[in-house]
């Protein structure tokens, strides 16, 4: 549930002063180190840091602006919004539009072999606002709910949107017979879903699990979904086959007519941002410079909501640095650990407990997100200030400037941020690409191993990502993995990360169920030399009749992984 908070100055005093002003960072004197020439010193050497950690001898791009861009005005925003929709009008289509022809059997047949043999490749991304969506396939699978009852799945697969999350265009007049088409005018195809009957008609929009997008040779594009269900009970729960054939539709690019009723050209145009109201908020998530070379951007995180052009909407999702951190102007009060109620060496949200629930270490706790509203300048997120620091003499603002490194970065709200300690290119190993590339869309990278390779394929059954520094324990929960791959003869392949302070070593535990027979035993097997190390491990498990067994039977908690110095940051099932 969402607080709003209107602390005045006087209280925000009264807390600071119970709370030390020296940073709880072991390598950082608050202070003393931001005064002038120290301060740009230590600029210089989170910079060197970020540029050794991110470039690999390249350079970043010389026009990049870490997503921090103006956002067309709110007015824009509500005009286009309005006139977004299904064009209806089909009888009228054709004076405006080359209507694409039907689809053909032969065309449906190359098309359905096409995505069964390349179900397990990821998603390609289409940037269209004006498009026609066709049927093209119905399937025919049988698949068994948690009552082992047979569920007809594309029966239970209706409401085909397209557009955004925040901004759904439902697929009128559409339906899955044959022949079906519809025209989308000022809407998008960054997002796809359809609604499940099977589970309470819940949305399942979720890129290369619920669906993935091909361009088929010699044909087009196609959304192809997979079904699947994860309700509450039973009878909800249907596991995914990994097949995205359960249902096809092809997107067309709407090309319009001139003048004299010619083909004005088939190019792809760019999606207009101005028609994407998603753009009315974005997630900044930030470094505090507390400590050179933590790269987990999670210092503190927060979404921006433009409510008019001169007001914002702050909603603070996390605080993972332990300095004083303050949104918009100092004099209101808005610190974030004080408008979560915790002390400067409180991190909150930080581990899987903000999704999960449970803390993953003592010192990071979970807290409902804070909401607040502040006076804007302008549409663009970077000039919102946040400040570091408790006065002029010993803060800052943190700064994104276009080619330099960041202190912060803009992204979209979907992006979920790291765990604490855990490197942001941990999470998400194309961020590297990105910072050479602005194109780059970071977050929808695969995890890769230390030679560039992709370890995550369509096999990859559990992708969230933990890191643990002290000793803790964490759940792998049933709704989060994909047991249906498993067999008899396959092997689970743990990827772990290794981060290791000086002189000590990890300790990984994995078991079955909830605190089950243990599958993985490593307290002391590696140790550590005089620097400590970073690397990665993986861990294969034979699957046995046993293993299968268990973790068709145990519960709700399918694995126990339990240790210190370590992450986890993927499960997959190899042969």
């Amino acid at each position: 549930m969402k607080q709003y908070h209107y602390i005045k100055l006087l209280s925000l005093l009264c807390v600071m002063a119970v709370v030390s002003l020296s940073s709880c960072r072991e390598d950082f004197d608050y202070e003393t180190a931001y005064g002038g020439k120290q301060y740009a010193e230590k600029c210089a050497q989170y910079e060197e840091a970020f540029v050794t950690e991110f470039c690999d001898g390249a350079s970043i791009a010389p026009d990049h602006n870490w997503g921090f861009t103006a956002l067309p005005s709110v007015e824009e925003l509500k005009t286009k919004a309005a006139t977004r929709s299904a064009n209806t009008n089909s009888n009228e289509w054709a004076n405006t539009y080359n209507v694409p022809a039907d689809i053909t059997d032969a065309e449906r047949q190359a098309v359905f072999e096409y995505v069964k043999a390349h179900s397990t490749e990821n998603s390609i991304d289409i940037n269209y606002t004006e498009f026609f969506v066709q049927q093209v396939w119905k399937g025919q699978d049988v698949y068994k709910d948690g009552y082992n009852n047979d569920v007809y799945a594309s029966d239970k697969m209706n409401q085909l949107t397209a557009g955004a999350p925040s901004a759904k265009d439902e697929v009128n007049n559409f339906n899955s017979s044959n022949g079906s088409i519809m025209l989308m005018v000022n809407s998008g195809t960054s997002y796809f879903a359809y609604k499940n009957s099977q589970d309470s008609g819940n949305y399942y929009d979720v890129k290369n699990t619920d669906y993935k997008i091909f361009n088929i040779p010699d044909y087009g594009y196609y959304v192809c979904f997979d079904f699947q269900a994860h309700g509450q009970n039973p009878n909800e729960k249907v596991a995914a086959d990994g097949i995205f054939t359960d249902w096809i539709v092809k997107i067309v690019p709407a090309t319009r007519k001139d003048s004299d009723n010619n083909n004005t050209g088939n190019e792809q145009p760019a999606e207009d941002p101005e028609y994407n109201v998603s753009l009315a908020t974005m997630r900044i998530m930030c470094e505090d410079l507390g400590t050179t070379g933590d790269f987990d951007f999670n210092d503190v995180v927060f979404d921006v909501k433009y409510i008019t052009n001169k007001t914002a909407e702050i909603t603070v999702l996390a605080a993972g640095g332990k300095l004083p951190i303050y949104i918009g102007d100092r004099s209101l009060g808005n610190e974030i650990h004080a408008l979560f109620g915790v002390s400067l060496s409180t991190m909150v949200n930080t581990n899987r407990s903000h999704l999960e629930g449970f803390a993953a270490s003592s010192e990071v706790i979970a807290k409902d997100p804070v909401t607040f509203r502040i006076d804007v300048k302008s549409t663009n997120p970077n000039d919102i200030p946040v400040y570091v620091g408790v006065d002029q003499e010993t803060g800052y603002e943190l700064s994104a400037n276009e080619g330099v490194p960041p202190h912060k970065i803009c992204v979209p709200t979907e992006v979920d941020w790291s765990n604490e300690r855990f490197d942001i290119q941990v999470h998400y190993p194309k961020f590297r690409d990105w910072v050479q590339d602005p194109n780059v869309k970071f977050w929808e990278s695969t995890p890769q191993d230390n030679n560039n390779n992709v370890v995550n394929s369509g096999n990859t059954i559990w992708s969230k990502g933990f890191l643990f520094s002290g000793w803790s324990t964490y759940f792998l929960d049933r709704e989060e993995i994909t047991l249906s791959k498993l067999a008899v003869g396959k092997k689970l392949r743990f990827n772990f990360v290794l981060k290791v302070p000086v002189n000590q070593h990890p300790e990984i535990v994995a078991q079955l169920g909830n605190w089950g027979a243990s599958i993985i035993e490593d307290r002391k097997g590696l140790q550590a030399g005089s620097g400590g190390y970073e690397s990665e491990k993986t861990v294969d498990v034979t699957v046995t009749s046993d293993i299968l067994n268990t973790l068709e039977t145990c519960g709700s908690k399918v694995f126990t992984i339990s240790g210190m110095y370590f992450g986890l940051n993927s499960i997959e099932v190899v042969d």
